[in-house]
């Protein structure tokens, strides 16, 4: 593949998965908000599935709760570290790990975006069981992060298995006594 190609496609998954995750984000909170105006309202999906509206003034479990700047700077540099890696790195980036930056910038811009203009993110899917709360509710833009930490987790699992593969095969060839040497030369 021509190493441009390559280039423009590693950074249009990245740029297209981020605007995905944050279309959908936004989208699936105002369709929220909409058909749930009250907090606290719920509608059943599934039994183990419910829509419950709620806000969360904090981060993930209400942790930082009413640090709003705080929060928001903190997802703030994180995006734009994200940006910022991804131009540096864009010629010598995988597919996997674009689509990782992707997840990861589009969840993170989702609840900055919240944080930024409401002071809150509005959080909406309840897991359930015997219609027991079993889970902090969360958002699309909660789900796209993890989706881009598991990517991330799975990229770095490979990397390490692949250098690890090109680390035995040099330490192999290093070792290997070529036939031609060994007449030749004594030592």
């Amino acid at each position: 593949m021509n190493k441009i190609r390559k280039i423009y496609i590693t950074s249009i998954i990245t740029y297209l998965i981020a605007v995905i995750s944050f279309a959908l984000d936004y989208w699936s909170k105002n369709a929220i908000i909409e058909a749930l105006p009250n907090l606290q309202q719920s509608k059943i999906i599934f039994p183990w599935l419910w829509f419950t509206h709620v806000v969360n003034y904090g981060a993930a479990w209400s942790t930082f709760s009413g640090k709003t700047f705080l929060l928001s700077a903190f997802a703030g540099m994180i995006s734009l570290g994200l940006i910022v890696y991804e131009r540096l790195s864009f010629q010598k980036r995988t597919k996997l790990l674009s689509f990782s930056i992707g997840f990861l910038l589009g969840g993170a811009i989702g609840n900055l975006y919240d944080r930024v203009l409401y002071g809150r993110v509005t959080d909406f899917l309840d897991l359930r069981y015997n219609g027991q709360n079993i889970w902090p509710i969360f958002n699309i833009a909660d789900i796209s992060i993890n989706i881009g930490i598991g990517l991330l987790i799975l990229y770095y699992i490979f990397q390490d298995n692949k250098n690890q593969t090109s680390e035995d095969d040099l330490e192999d060839e290093e070792i290997k006594p070529r036939d031609n040497d060994s007449k030749t030369n004594p030592l």
